[in-house]
């Protein structure tokens, strides 16, 4: 499925290359390959550039027009308002041209202004008529259309509506709007009592079937990919944890007719799509002594457990005696109380305390001593 990327080319077409040009309305060929890179990194592979442009530069134009048939990309147009001037060339960009019902085109011929000699003005004129019959070689190219018909029209500057623009092939189709559906309105006031019981009757059985559907569904569809022993891949749509008879199976997008072995050894049998029969997978007589011996060694473990579980409790009875006995136990120990000093040693002596006089003559023999020194 293709991947659409929309491309806005809502504005006047100019020639000033300026990132802010979408900004206060106007379009450029920087704006548009800026939008045609987006598109391609996103992904898409097919642009719908839509258009509502009064027109503006002829070479600007041009240059859009040849970036989108460029890109790589499917190219359609869509005329959402007006596609005037040069918007038509870029319009012509589309190999899928579509305008709504209520847009238009116009075609005329270029046109502009200069100031100079005589021979500058006649220069000018020469490029607007170039620039004309540019335009005109290149609508007779894209539509087919007759190139004196088309002529006669961008003399006249021509504006074309939908249907008119699919005639000369400027467009390959018309999007009509999108109608509302008229929804029935009920007048109360109108609804006499009998009605308006049956009305209520209808509600009613309504919810009472769907209160029965969800009572009938069980547990919730699951999609599953299951593999063949063989390597093929059945999807199947099961009620429950495992395939049962009833469960939808399809083979790439086909429903399955046959049977089929699962990779854990399950056989079904199908028919038209539906599980007809289930066979559970025997086990090997390897995997029956492997369980029997799992099973045996699940009770020695409980046997082991059971065991230890009873030497707990005799453990714990014995602690509960011995505790019981201790709290009966009283003793009759007085720590003896003693006095004692600390022993100086042998040598040790009581300091003797100096008296104030004994202190006065020493300081005095110290200064007599002094004095000699000197």
């Amino acid at each position: 499925m293709a991947k659409v990327y929309s491309l806005f080319i809502h504005g006047d077409v100019i020639a000033w290359q300026d990132s802010s040009a979408e900004d206060w309305g106007g379009v450029n060929l920087r704006g548009v390959t800026r939008q045609i890179q987006d598109a391609k990194d996103s992904g898409a592979d097919t642009l719908d550039v839509h258009i509502h442009s009064n027109g503006g530069d002829v070479n600007e134009g041009f240059a859009i027009h040849d970036a989108l048939i460029n890109s790589g990309l499917s190219i359609n147009t869509i005329v959402d308002g007006n596609c005037f001037s040069i918007a038509t060339v870029i319009f012509l960009a589309g190999s899928k041209r579509s305008v709504s019902k209520n847009a238009q085109l116009m075609i005329h011929n270029p046109w502009g202004f200069t100031g100079g000699t005589a021979d500058d003005i006649e220069k000018y004129a020469d490029t607007v008529r170039d620039a004309e019959n540019k335009n005109l070689d290149f609508y007779v190219l894209k539509t087919g259309s007759d190139r004196d018909s088309l002529k006669a029209m961008m003399d006249e500057e021509t504006y074309i509506k939908a249907d008119s623009a699919v005639e000369l092939k400027f467009a390959t189709d018309i999007l009509e709007p999108v109608m509302a559906k008229a929804k029935a309105i009920l007048n109360l006031k109108e609804i006499n009592s009998k009605q308006m019981s049956t009305i209520a009757e209808d509600i009613k059985n309504g919810f009472n079937e769907i209160k029965n559907l969800f009572k009938s569904i069980g547990q919730p569809i699951k999609n599953a990919m299951v593999k063949t022993e063989g390597g093929d891949e059945l999807e199947i749509d099961m009620a429950g944890e495992k395939v049962a008879v009833g469960d939808m199976v399809t083979k790439n997008g086909e429903n399955f007719t046959g049977t089929a072995t699962l990779e854990d050894g399950t056989v079904i049998t199908c028919e038209d799509g539906k599980v007809t029969a289930v066979t559970e997978a025997q086990a090997s007589d390897d995997t029956k002594k492997t369980v029997e011996d799992l099973k045996a060694q699940l009770v020695a473990k409980d046997e082991e457990i059971a065991n230890l579980t009873a030497s707990i409790t005799d453990i714990k009875t014995e602690l509960g005696t011995i505790t019981n006995h201790l709290k009966t136990v009283k003793t009759s120990y007085t720590p003896p109380s003693s006095t004692g000093t600390f022993n100086k040693g042998a040598n040790a002596t009581d300091p003797k305390e100096e008296t104030i006089e004994e202190r006065r003559a020493k300081v005095e023999a110290r200064k007599k001593e002094l004095q000699t020194k000197k």
